[in-house]
């Protein structure tokens, strides 16, 4: 097996709020280079692919207060199968400091698929109503579990959520 190594330029800044102009980062990418008896050639690409949140465009007023996540150019989304604890999806609220870790998910055939895991607030119960009609949620803290949003539904029927509103 052959190894070798370039520098490729990863364009950053589409989708994210209050980017002024892409900025571009240089990173290093290794090509492993695999010959076998029968001539086929394989090369396998190695980019590593980093978290991070999208915020919709300012004049997207459904999704106002709300995050996405990806991971390099995959969206996720959070699914009921594997947020047993979370009643419902519409709950969750992403601190603004939310920090995700990748994780292994079994998936049908035999195969797995990374996902990520961040520790969310979830508004509960309505605490009080004050006398200007403002309602006060009490919030609880909770693991939330992510999939890449191509792989919805493979498991068993569920909810899902892509947007995600921040905790305020």
């Amino acid at each position: 097996m052959q190894t070798c190594e370039f520098t490729y330029l990863n364009f950053l800044g589409q989708g994210c709020s209050g980017c002024q102009r892409s900025e571009v980062a240089t990173e290093r990418v290794t090509l492993f280079k695999s010959t076998s008896e029968s001539h086929e050639v394989m090369i396998q690409l190695s980019i590593p692919l980093r978290v991070r949140i999208i915020h919709p465009h300012p004049l997207d007023s459904e999704n106002f207060g709300s995050i996405a996540v990806a991971r390099g150019p995959l969206i996720y989304c959070a699914e009921s199968i594997d947020n047993h604890k979370i009643k419902d999806l519409r709950m969750i609220r992403i601190p603004d400091n939310v920090q995700f870790r990748e994780i292994s998910i079994p998936f049908p055939s035999n195969t797995t698929l990374t996902g990520l895991k961040a520790e969310i607030s979830i508004a509960g119960v309505i605490d009080d109503i004050d006398n200007d009609g403002w309602v006060d949620l009490s919030l609880e803290s909770q693991t939330l579990t992510m999939i890449p949003f191509f792989a919805w539904a493979n498991r068993g029927p569920s909810d899902l959520r892509t947007w995600l509103p921040r905790l305020l």
